[in-house]
């Protein structure tokens, strides 16, 4: 399927309109102008590649919302990896407080498992 006539930032430099081929959720080509074929027009929309978060104190609020209220890791880290995809952030690095160590370390391994099984919508790294 074709997205049509949106501006996209490519190696630093915005190009308007271009035209991007997407197969399987992966892109395939990028064509200055319009393309043949059909789409989806996205006039006014523009392209970026996936933004990295290179230091994110995400899961902490998402495993303890607010006290006395404990949201298992393995919900809270998918949470997570989810709101960062919906984002934009397909790389996130993740810096955590040593009273939830062993819990995320565990859940962190279940969200890396599903996604590299294919369920998981972005790349979470642990520091």
């Amino acid at each position: 399927m074709w997205w049509h006539n949106l501006n996209a930032l490519i190696d630093g430099t915005f190009h308007d309109p271009v035209s991007i081929c997407i197969e399987n959720g992966i892109i395939q080509e990028v064509r200055e102008g319009p393309a043949q074929g059909p789409g989806i027009d996205l006039q006014g929309l523009t392209a970026i590649p996936g933004l990295v978060d290179v230091h994110g104190d995400m899961f902490e609020r998402e495993i303890h919302p607010r006290p006395k209220a404990n949201i298992p890791p393995e919900v809270a880290l998918y949470e997570v990896d989810k709101r960062l995809a919906n984002s934009g952030v397909t790389t996130a690095f993740a810096a955590r407080q040593h009273t939830v160590i062993s819990k995320c370390t565990d859940a962190f391994r279940v969200c890396l498992s599903r996604r590299t099984a294919g369920h998981g919508p972005g790349n979470l790294h642990e520091l």
